[in-house]
């Protein structure tokens, strides 16, 4: 009796550790770039606010120098969720994403499922579950 005691607290403790798991770490290869002017901005999104071209309302946001990441991958630790991310490829470093007449970035663009379309992206086209530690590879168009 008091081993099976014993062996059911022994199998909650693993339950519990296993589900203890909070964050987990994200890699981010990003594809694409052929140039090393300028920034590369990572903007990762935990819901459609903002997303994609308002970095400043993103989860987190990452501006990187494009000759370190050119090559390398980017990494991020991120609390268990659902994201969505956004990159632009900042060429001319005016911290901003440059647009034609009509809307259409004049810089390199990409964002996760690398999901494509005619018009922005959609948070819920570019939205993945992210569970444990992961990496993803986005490119840049």
């Amino acid at each position: 009796m008091i081993l099976k005691r014993v062996l059911i607290a022994y199998c909650l403790f693993l339950t519990t550790l296993t589900s203890a798991q909070t964050t987990g770490k994200l890699v981010v290869q990003v594809d694409g770039i052929t140039s090393d002017k300028g920034y590369v901005q990572i903007a990762i999104y935990k819901n459609s606010k903002g997303f994609p071209s308002k970095t400043k309302m993103a989860f987190q946001n990452f501006r990187i120098q494009t000759s370190k990441l050119k090559g390398a991958a980017f990494t991020t630790q991120l609390p268990i969720g659902t994201y969505a991310i956004a990159i632009y490829q900042d060429a001319n470093a005016n911290k901003k994403l440059d647009t034609n007449f009509f809307g259409i970035p004049k810089e390199k663009t990409g964002v996760s499922n690398n999901a494509n379309s005619n018009s922005m992206p959609s948070f819920y086209d570019a939205k993945f579950k992210f569970l444990a530690d992961k990496t993803i590879h986005i490119n840049l168009h």
